[in-house]
C-alpha cells in the first residue's frame, strides 16, 4: 500500500545573492531548501497549490 502526503502542497519561491531566482514544489520551507542544499537562499513566496486528494510532488526549476 503506498503512502499518500496529505499535506497541503505550496510552491515556494527563493532568491539568491547571484541574482538567480528558484521556485520549488514542497510541503514545507524546509523540505524546499533541502531541494537546494548548495545554495544560499532569502525566502521570497510561498504559494498554495489547489491539488484535492492529491500527493504534493517536488519539482525544481532556476533561471
Amino acid at each position: 500500500m503506498a503512502m499518500r502526503n496529505r499535506r497541503p502542497c505550496f510552491v515556494w519561491r527563493f532568491v539568491s545573492g547571484q541574482n538567480a531566482t528558484y521556485t520549488t514544489t514542497a510541503a514545507s520551507e524546509r523540505e524546499a531548501r533541502l531541494q537546494l542544499p548548495a545554495v544560499r537562499l532569502v525566502f521570497a513566496a510561498r504559494i498554495r497549490v489547489q491539488e484535492d486528494n492529491k500527493p504534493c510532488l517536488n519539482s525544481l526549476s532556476a533561471w
